[in-house]
């Protein structure tokens, strides 16, 4: 490494912290409190459950990547790791979760309601995916990642 090259949390890197830390809580927030809207005063039992566990995942995804930001933010050598794996979660997380909601979609109303609801979700969905493999790139190929978290590691 020169002494020209980026290290320490800033940039792009800094920006990651900032939305983990920062930014997601609210956002999080927000997605539970439009998925009770969405579901209404009366839903179906079965609904209202699937709804508490999906708001679970939310709130404890949320609370992961407070603690990844975190331990980005304060230069921990973990932080490169950490993140790579929080992304990789959050990718099993939006295929598991889309494949559930499909399935459950095809069993309870039939194929319509499941192409309706696949309709719907596959944009929020690649997204999601499409972000996440971004920022797992940034964490895999940068040099201030590299330089900051992996001095004297070969990666």
């Amino acid at each position: 490494m020169t002494d020209n090259e980026p290290k320490g949390v800033g940039g792009w890197l800094l920006l990651f912290c900032f939305g983990q830390v920062l930014f997601a809580p609210p956002r999080a927030f927000l997605e539970i409190q439009r998925l009770w809207e969405r579901i209404g005063p009366h839903p179906f039992p079965v609904v209202r459950q699937i709804a508490v566990i999906i708001a679970v995942i939310i709130v404890a995804v949320t609370v992961y990547g407070m603690i990844v930001g975190i331990i980005i933010w304060i230069g921990n050598k973990r932080g490169r790791m950490a993140a790579r794996q929080y992304l990789v979660v959050r990718i099993a997380l939006t295929v598991v979760l889309f494949a559930m909601a499909m399935g459950w979609a095809y069993h309870s109303f039939g194929a319509v309601a499941a192409k309706r609801m696949a309709l719907s979700m596959i944009s929020p969905s690649a997204l999601e995916i499409g972000t996440c493999l971004i920022w797992f790139c940034y964490f895999t190929y940068s040099r201030r990642v590299r330089n900051t978290y992996c001095e004297g590691i070969e990666s």
